[in-house]
Protein backbone atom coordinates (compact mmCIF):
# COMPACT_ATOMS: atom_id res chain seq x y z
CA UNK A 1 0.00 0.00 0.00
CA UNK A 2 1.31 3.33 -0.71
CA UNK A 3 2.10 6.16 1.88
CA UNK A 4 -1.32 8.77 1.93
CA UNK A 5 0.30 11.34 0.47
CA UNK A 6 0.96 9.58 -2.69
CA UNK A 7 -2.65 8.24 -2.61
CA UNK A 8 -3.36 12.31 -3.32
CA UNK A 9 -1.39 12.16 -6.80
CA UNK A 10 -4.90 10.11 -7.71
CA UNK A 11 -7.58 12.36 -7.32
CA UNK A 12 -8.09 13.34 -10.41
CA UNK A 13 -9.87 9.61 -10.67
CA UNK A 14 -13.63 10.58 -11.22
CA UNK A 15 -15.85 9.52 -8.91
CA UNK A 16 -18.38 6.61 -9.21
CA UNK A 17 -21.98 8.36 -9.80
CA UNK A 18 -23.19 6.78 -6.48
CA UNK A 19 -20.73 7.80 -4.50
CA UNK A 20 -20.50 11.48 -6.25
CA UNK A 21 -23.88 12.47 -5.57
CA UNK A 22 -23.86 11.49 -1.73
CA UNK A 23 -20.60 13.85 -1.64
CA UNK A 24 -22.15 16.38 -4.16
CA UNK A 25 -25.33 16.22 -1.08
CA UNK A 26 -23.06 16.29 1.58
CA UNK A 27 -23.91 12.89 3.10
CA UNK A 28 -19.80 12.31 4.14
CA UNK A 29 -20.85 9.69 6.54
CA UNK A 30 -22.75 7.87 3.77
CA UNK A 31 -20.21 8.59 1.34
CA UNK A 32 -17.66 7.16 3.61
CA UNK A 33 -19.80 3.90 3.87
CA UNK A 34 -19.91 3.63 0.11
CA UNK A 35 -16.26 3.87 -0.49
CA UNK A 36 -14.87 1.45 2.22
CA UNK A 37 -17.96 -0.98 0.36
CA UNK A 38 -16.21 -0.27 -3.35
CA UNK A 39 -12.54 -0.80 -1.54
CA UNK A 40 -13.85 -3.96 0.41
CA UNK A 41 -14.52 -5.38 -3.02
CA UNK A 42 -12.10 -7.76 -4.76
CA UNK A 43 -11.73 -6.12 -8.34
CA UNK A 44 -9.48 -8.06 -9.72
CA UNK A 45 -12.10 -10.63 -11.23
CA UNK A 46 -13.82 -7.96 -12.89
CA UNK A 47 -10.54 -5.53 -13.91
CA UNK A 48 -12.61 -2.20 -14.56
CA UNK A 49 -15.37 -2.09 -12.33
CA UNK A 50 -16.63 -3.08 -8.84
CA UNK A 51 -18.22 -7.25 -9.12
CA UNK A 52 -21.46 -5.55 -7.74
CA UNK A 53 -22.30 -2.42 -9.22
CA UNK A 54 -24.40 0.19 -7.94
CA UNK A 55 -25.86 1.77 -10.98
CA UNK A 56 -25.14 2.34 -14.47
CA UNK A 57 -20.97 2.81 -14.88
CA UNK A 58 -19.02 4.73 -17.38
CA UNK A 59 -17.32 3.31 -20.42
CA UNK A 60 -14.42 3.10 -18.58
CA UNK A 61 -14.20 3.83 -15.01
CA UNK A 62 -10.77 2.81 -14.63
CA UNK A 63 -8.62 3.86 -17.53
CA UNK A 64 -5.19 3.75 -15.23
CA UNK A 65 -5.70 0.43 -13.63
CA UNK A 66 -7.60 -0.70 -10.39
CA UNK A 67 -4.86 0.29 -8.55
CA UNK A 68 -5.27 3.93 -9.15
CA UNK A 69 -8.38 4.09 -8.70
CA UNK A 70 -8.26 2.29 -5.48
CA UNK A 71 -5.58 5.12 -4.27
CA UNK A 72 -7.99 7.65 -5.59
CA UNK A 73 -10.49 6.50 -3.38
CA UNK A 74 -8.81 6.08 -0.15
CA UNK A 75 -7.59 10.24 -1.06
CA UNK A 76 -11.35 10.84 -1.30
CA UNK A 77 -12.30 9.36 2.04
CA UNK A 78 -9.55 10.96 3.84
CA UNK A 79 -10.81 14.27 2.93
CA UNK A 80 -14.26 13.61 3.69
CA UNK A 81 -12.74 11.97 7.22
CA UNK A 82 -11.03 15.27 7.73
CA UNK A 83 -14.03 17.50 6.47
CA UNK A 84 -16.47 15.75 8.80
CA UNK A 85 -13.00 16.58 11.64
CA UNK A 86 -13.14 20.09 10.75
CA UNK A 87 -16.92 20.41 10.96
CA UNK A 88 -17.38 18.86 14.59
CA UNK A 89 -14.35 21.40 16.07
CA UNK A 90 -16.18 24.39 14.53
CA UNK A 91 -19.31 23.45 16.38
CA UNK A 92 -17.72 23.42 19.80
Amino acid sequence: MMDQNTCFAYLNMELPDDIRRLKEAGYYDATIARIDACLAEDWTASQNQPLHPQGALPVNPTPHGVDAWRQGLLAHREILRREIEIGANSLL
